[in-house]
């Protein structure tokens, strides 16, 4: 399940490639049409909304890119959402704001080495814009994001920033 899907292609990647069983929900109509023409189940939902509900559990939950649109206050009651309607996983993508310092090492018969870290906190997001909040930004540091997630009663399976794309943060979710 692909929550606020979007017109990412994963979806159509995963049904294609993989032999998965794929499903999302978005509010926009478009995008909801444009998927129904590939062959995958798209339904109208909010997550935002009070009456959230999927009907039923799925294997994998994917957001990506989506929580940073609703303001922070709703992070928690989104994740408990989607703790009800994960079976048992949830792979997670947030903006994560920051200066990158990356070092990347080829030398012979080794394979590359990367260096970096993220200089972050420094500067206060001003709300206006399509994001209410986003990682690494005053106020919401990685740090407060993880206690939230473990909150939840999740366990980090992974976390990381690829530094050939630094503005994103991903999470593995397990349900405990």
């Amino acid at each position: 399940m692909d929550i606020a899907c979007g017109n990412s292609g994963l979806l159509l990647e995963l049904k294609n490639n993989n032999q998965c069983k794929v499903e999302a929900f978005d509010i926009a109509s478009a995008i909801i049409e444009a998927h129904k023409k590939m062959g995958i189940n798209v339904y109208i939902k909010d997550i935002a909304s009070n009456d959230f509900d999927l009907g039923k559990n799925y294997d994998y939950i994917i957001l990506s890119e989506i929580l940073e649109h609703l303001p922070f206050d709703n992070f928690m009651v989104a994740l408990e959402q989607m703790r009800r309607v994960a079976k048992k996983y949830v792979v997670l993508s947030l903006p994560r704001w920051g200066w990158l310092f990356y070092v990347k090492i080829k030398l012979p018969f080794l394979k590359y080495k990367k260096f970096y870290f993220k200089l972050s906190g420094l500067k206060k997001h001003k709300i206006g814009g399509r994001h209410f909040w986003e990682i690494g930004k005053a106020g919401y540091p990685l740090k407060k994001i993880k206690y939230l997630i473990k909150e939840q009663k999740f366990k980090i399976i992974k976390d990381y920033l690829d530094p050939d794309s630094p503005y994103h943060h991903f999470f593995i979710l397990e349900k405990i």
